[in-house]
């Protein structure tokens, strides 16, 4: 008999916090989530939908490698969870990646740019 496990599907699968996210307040009279002034207009919603497509894309999808498993093993191999990036959110991941790792001497290096500048602007 062959061993099975039950493993976990990735995060993505998992519901998203955005939508299922109010911003209103629960109107017990009526038995609903009324919408706060404001909040209620479509640029708000638009503006829910375009973050939580940004979030998406910058969190990859997540994927299973499946193993073909020989039926009569008692062996099983798992399927292997993996994240599959856009070239262009692999480049964004990289970028924040050099930021949050750098970011003393990135401001730095911009704070003495600007004081040069301001010196050059000074002498002229």
């Amino acid at each position: 008999m062959p061993i099975m496990i039950i493993l976990m599907t990735s995060p993505s699968c998992w519901f998203d916090e955005i939508d299922n996210f109010h911003h209103g307040t629960f109107d017990a009279v009526r038995g609903y989530f009324a919408a706060p002034v404001g909040r209620g207009s479509p640029f708000h919603s638009l503006g829910i939908i375009v973050f939580s497509r940004i979030k998406r894309w910058y969190d990859g999808e997540s994927k299973l490698h499946v193993f073909e498993n020989d039926p009569a093993s008692l062996i099983a191999i798992m399927p292997l969870p993996y994240t599959k990036y856009h070239w262009s959110a692999k480049i964004a991941r990289a970028i924040v990646g050099f930021y949050l790792r750098h970011w003393q001497w990135v401001w730095s290096t911009i704070i003495a740019i600007l004081g040069l500048y301001i010196a050059v602007l000074a002498l002229k």
